[in-house]
C-alpha cells in the first residue's frame, strides 16, 4: 500500500501571511474505510511524529476528481506560544501537494 503523505499550510489576510498552522494528511489512492486501514495510515504518521495522539486524528474522506471517495487521516499542529522554543518541522517525504 503506497501511502501519499501530504502538508498544506494556513495563510490568513489579503498578504497570505503565514499563520504557522499546518495540516499534515495521510492517504492512499484505495477507497477502503476500514479500521484496519485508518489504524496502518495512524502506525505511518506515528514514525513521523511519535508524539501525536490518537484524539489528535481525525478520518477524512475526500472529494474532487481524483480522489473523490478516498479517505485518509487529517493531524493539525499549531505555531508554538509566543516564547516557545518549539517548532515544526515537515518530515522528509510530505510534499505541500495535496494531488499525487
Amino acid at each position: 500500500m503506497q501511502i501519499f503523505k501530504t502538508y498544506y499550510k494556513y495563510y490568513k489576510g489579503k498578504n497570505k501571511r503565514n499563520t504557522g498552522h499546518i495540516c499534515f494528511m495521510l492517504r492512499t489512492d484505495m477507497h477502503d474505510n476500514s479500521l484496519d486501514y485508518f489504524l496502518q495510515l495512524f502506525a505511518e504518521a506515528i514514525k513521523d511524529f511519535p508524539n501525536l495522539k490518537a484524539k489528535d486524528v481525525i478520518c477524512q474522506e475526500y472529494g474532487g476528481d481524483t480522489v473523490r471517495g478516498i479517505r485518509g487521516i487529517e493531524f493539525d499542529f499549531y505555531p508554538p506560544q509566543k516564547g516557545s522554543t518549539k517548532t515544526v518541522k515537515i518530515p522528509k517525504g510530505y510534499t505541500n501537494n495535496f494531488i499525487n
